[in-house]
């Protein structure tokens, strides 16, 4: 039995992690399209494997669904090796085509990962309750348990590092052995193929190699760990010459297909201000105040620093390697941060290949505690912080989480409610796979698209805008226009309404026209009852403060600040009860005398769920019409509806209709 737990005790920050995952109901997104922070890139990946699935798996042909290279008639492209989309692919043919199939593959990819960063942690300390604790303490990051499961391929690039450098660790310690190089090199250079920046391991690896035939003794013992030259060169020029390879073949498949959609370029601090509205204060103003604390608590980053500190006090206990690791790795950093800094902007997961960072930190952590030998009271001491550390950030990781999961970050999706269903119904309409379609509002080239599992544009491709636009899509061989949204769509968009001869389907506030010469011959509608209504005519509204939201977020729509949100909080002010999931509510009014733009708010009594939808003026009057659909997610008791008014200045509500609608069938 002893023997047993011995072999399989690697197990145990995995099973920890699973409770936890459960415990936080993480679980429940396993089998949702991509959510929250990036939903865009997220598209991109579940996009690329869908493709494969449906066009012969020819690997050196990744394609998306959005139809936006070769002058908008194809949808190739690449950057990062497809070998995980691809094998994405394979196991569509065992189980179907599934969000759920992507989610649980990766999410394994990321158990395999922390399984042996659990276990270098222990090769150093052979503590196992340390290497349990300094293990949750890293994988809990609210960062990695949010992309844990996310389709985008930094989180396996990642894993596939931590497996290298659990490798390399064995090398230096067992020394000259050429397969565990050979094994480690692989990892790195899997990790690079699918994350460029990853890179940076490789560097490490090489330039230790470097100071060693040059002289320098990389441990106490003063003996090599690299095996001999004549071994290493052909490990590191195979490495490269395949990584090289791809990203050339890269190069040229975007060349020869007319895209830059997955730009293979850097976007440097030195040139970023010219190209961009913000300054580099200003990015790094947001990075700090959004992104940061979505790595790790403040006690860990505290706890983080200790560790550092107490490296340089027993520097001469420290490892050499992994401190010239370290140091070499903040260089690279650093130097990642120069090259790529205007991506942080919109890119959090970006930090994700800086994880390794930490990781190294806490491996000095964990052969540090095996040399100092800490004994009694002492050693109690430490683990009962350790303990408190991992509570404490245990607890915010699953906040953090939460919010993205639920809070504003992800409301953008909410207007797609149920274009699971929508897709359900398209072979009922006859929609065929090979059916090219507009699909509309979507500002990402893939999320509607992949989703639906249809090829087409959406406003990524900047031809959604006018009716000019639209006309010269349907030339190029599209059938179908899917309007999600439908009412505050049509009323921002009122030159769609020359296409709207055809309907389709309507199903919740999704409306499916046919565009083509073709008639209609099958559709689908929803019918509904109203259960509640409510009319306000002839208000005069001042604006007055209604709450105020941290961090400050700009909208790209029309300049509008959330931390100085301020609304006709009595005036306007009702509410319903009694909301079922799936119900439809529809708004539309009418409000002149507006200085400048508006919106309307919907939140609950909490104030812990919000929808906020810009009205843009056309004159001194706004006329508007918008509709969601209710989602028991958001566990709210009533839900408020609130005008904004950003100004203090007093402006006129002509009328407003609010109208509750339940499904009672199909016709």
């Amino acid at each position: 039995m002893k023997n047993i737990f011995r072999q399989l005790h690697f197990l145990i920050p995995v099973l920890s992690l699973l409770l936890l995952f459960t415990i936080n109901d993480y679980f429940s997104v396993l089998n949702l399209e991509p959510q929250s922070t990036h939903f865009w890139r997220q598209s991109d990946s579940y996009s690329i494997s869908l493709n494969y699935y449906h066009d012969g798996m020819n690997f050196f042909k990744p394609e998306l669904h959005n139809q936006h290279a070769d002058n908008l008639e194809s949808g190739y492209a690449t950057s990062e090796n497809p070998i995980l989309y691809y094998s994405v692919a394979g196991l569509y043919y065992i189980f179907g085509p599934k969000h759920l199939v992507f989610r649980i593959f990766w999410l394994i990819l990321f158990f395999i990962g922390i399984s042996y960063f659990y276990k270098t942690l222990y090769y150093l300390s052979r503590n196992i309750l340390l290497s349990t604790f300094l293990c949750i303490l890293f994988s809990f990051s609210p960062l990695l348990m949010f992309y844990s499961s996310a389709f985008i391929p930094d989180i396996p690039a990642l894993m596939f590092t931590l497996i290298g450098w659990h490798l390399f660790i064995k090398l230096s310690h067992q020394k000259q052995s050429g397969r565990l190089l050979f094994y480690s090199i692989l990892f790195f250079t899997l990790s690079t193929l699918l994350k460029s920046p990853s890179f940076m391991s490789l560097i490490i690896i090489g330039a230790l190699w470097i100071l060693e035939i040059s002289g320098f003794k990389l441990n106490k013992e003063k003996e090599n760990i690299f095996p001999s030259i004549k071994r290493v060169i052909p490990i590191f020029l195979g490495s490269l010459a395949i990584i090289f390879a791809w990203y050339g073949y890269a190069t040229y498949y975007d060349r020869i297909h007319e895209t830059v959609y997955f730009s293979m370029r850097t976007y440097s601090i030195i040139n970023y201000e010219a190209i961009s509205l913000m300054s580099p204060h200003e990015v790094f103003r947001h990075v700090v105040s959004n992104w940061i604390p979505h790595i790790f608590s403040e006690f860990t980053f505290y706890y983080l620093g200790l560790v550092l500190l107490m490296s340089i006090v027993f520097i001469r206990k420290a490892s050499k390697i992994l401190l010239l690791s370290l140091a070499i790795l903040i260089l690279g950093i650093s130097m990642y941060f120069i090259l790529w800094f205007g991506a942080f902007i919109d890119h959090d997961y970006y930090f994700i290949v800086t994880m390794i960072l930490p990781a190294i930190i806490l491996f000095i952590n964990a052969d540090l505690y095996r040399k100092l030998k800490l004994r009694g009271l002492t050693k109690v001491f430490y683990f009962t912080v350790l303990l408190l550390l991992v509570l404490l950030s245990t607890f915010y990781s699953i906040r953090k989480y939460n919010h993205r999961k639920y809070g504003y970050w992800n409301r953008e999706t909410d207007m797609y409610y149920g274009i699971k269903e929508v897709k359900g119904i398209l072979n009922q309409v006859g929609i065929e796979n090979d059916d090219l379609i507009i699909s509309i509002p979507d500002r990402t080239p893939n999320f509607t698209l992949s989703t639906l599992d249809l090829a087409g544009w959406t406003d990524f491709n900047s031809r959604c805008t006018n009716s000019e636009g639209i006309h010269s899509l349907i030339d190029k061989g599209a059938s179908f226009l899917f309007i999600f949204d439908y009412e505050y769509t049509l009323s921002q968009r009122p030159f769609l309404s020359e296409f709207l001869t055809k309907p389709v389907a309507e199903l919740f506030n999704t409306r499916i026209f046919r565009i083509d010469e073709k008639e209609v011959n099958q559709s689908y509608f929803y019918q509904y009852d109203t259960i509640s209504s409510y009319n306000l005519k002839n208000k005069k509204i001042i604006g007055e403060s209604l709450f105020s939201i941290s961090p400050s977020f700009t909208s790209d729509t029309n300049n509008y600040r959330r931390n100085h949100l301020t609304s006709s909080a009595e005036a306007l002010k009702t509410s319903f009860y009694d909301l079922h999931e799936g119900d439809f509510v529809l708004m539309n009014g009418l409000v002149t005398n507006v200085g400048e733009d508006i919106s309307m708010i919907m939140k609950n009594n909490s104030k812990t769920f919000y929808i906020d939808m810009p009205l843009i003026k056309n004159s001194d009057s706004v006329n508007f019409s918008k509709s969601f659909v209710y989602q028991d997610k958001w566990n709210i008791d009533t839900l408020y509806f609130y005008l904004n008014n950003p100004t203090e200045n007093q402006f006129n509500v002509e009328e407003l209709q609010i109208h509750i609608l339940r499904h009672k069938g199909t016709k």
